[in-house]
């Protein structure tokens, strides 16, 4: 039944990696041998399971509460999550079961978020939130559909993003500037081979750059992005092409990218990382992500992406 929700492909992820007791959770991390406390950082009281991280978490009391359909079920510690969602998808209709994966989502967000400080707003409505968000995921899917059935069937020779090969995880950056407004974005996604989003940040900053020294930082920062969370080995990808054949030259010129262009070198050699150049169309998530600072707030996130980003994720995942 999950892959026939409509639901975005990575709250699909989420509920499939829940089922197969993948999420990322200390009691997970724990049992894999990494010297964590496997408390709940939540509520302080128990071990965090992948079932107490998405559903019986005292602090998650007023989410059960808020769901009509399911009249806040209880589930003894000792269960699992795949009981859980099975039961779940056996009691719920399809509408229900879709609203039940986004609250679940939304719950784990929330979590990571609390985790990383990042601000949580204690009081928002998780299922308001989730049901908002599926209606207008909805009604974007419905204008996507529309807009196809109107162009007809259209040949071309598009070139996509590609998975990198098992085991490494692929950076693309990108870096965008707003002249009128002298603002500079910065736009970072890293991917696993199964196309999953692991991380994605975007960053602006007041400045008035030459377009060469916004692409070298935004690649830069790339770098510090995968070895601050860990996701390494990884080979970075990039659509400015001089950039590119900078670093890969390996004699940083003198002007002002110089300096950035030598810390790039030195944390790929030391890193083992490979810099390439790929066409704007294989670079969509993270060009999109670099307009955005101008508009919004910097963004980060683990294992997750804002919501706009889900047509262009799930066009790459679907090659």
């Amino acid at each position: 039944m999950l892959w026939q929700l409509k639901i975005p492909h990575k709250v699909q992820i989420f509920i499939w990696k829940a089922y197969l007791n993948w999420i990322p959770t200390t009691a997970n991390l724990s049992k894999k041998g990494m010297e964590v406390d496997d408390m709940c950082a939540g509520c302080h009281r128990k071990s965090e399971t992948t079932l107490h991280a998405i559903w019986n978490c005292p602090n998650l009391r007023r989410v059960r509460f808020s769901i009509p359909f399911v009249h806040n079920q209880s589930w003894n510690d000792m269960a699992s999550a795949f009981d859980f969602l099975l039961f779940q998808e056996n009691i719920l209709d399809k509408k229900e079961m879709e609203l039940m994966c986004v609250i679940l989502w939304r719950c784990w967000w929330r979590r990571n978020q609390m985790i990383h400080n990042a601000g949580v707003r204690s009081e928002e409505d998780v299922v308001e939130w989730a049901a908002n968000f599926l209606e207008e995921f909805h009604k974007t899917e419905e204008k996507n559909s529309e807009k196809n059935i109107a162009n007809g069937p259209m040949i071309k020779n598009i070139v996509r993003w590609e998975r990198p090969r098992e085991g490494v995880f692929k950076i693309n950056t990108d870096a965008a500037i707003c002249s009128d407004r002298n603002l500079v974005g910065f736009g970072i996604v890293i991917r696993n081979h199964n196309g999953e989003v692991m991380g994605c940040s975007s960053q602006s900053t007041v400045a008035n750059f030459t377009p060469q020294i916004p692409e070298a930082c935004a690649i830069l920062w790339g770098i510090m992005f995968a070895k601050d969370t860990g996701l390494l080995p990884t080979v970075i990808e990039s659509d400015a092409k001089t950039v590119v054949d900078l670093i890969n030259a390996e004699a940083p010129p003198r002007a002002d990218i110089g300096t950035v262009i030598s810390d790039i070198i030195n944390l790929c050699s030391f890193y083992d990382i490979r810099v390439l150049f790929t066409p704007r169309g294989a670079n969509m998530v993270a060009h999109n992500l670099a307009k955005v600072p101008s508009i919004v707030e910097d963004r980060f996130c683990l294992e997750d992406y804002p919501p706009f980003l889900e047509s262009f994720v799930r066009a790459d995942m679907a090659l």
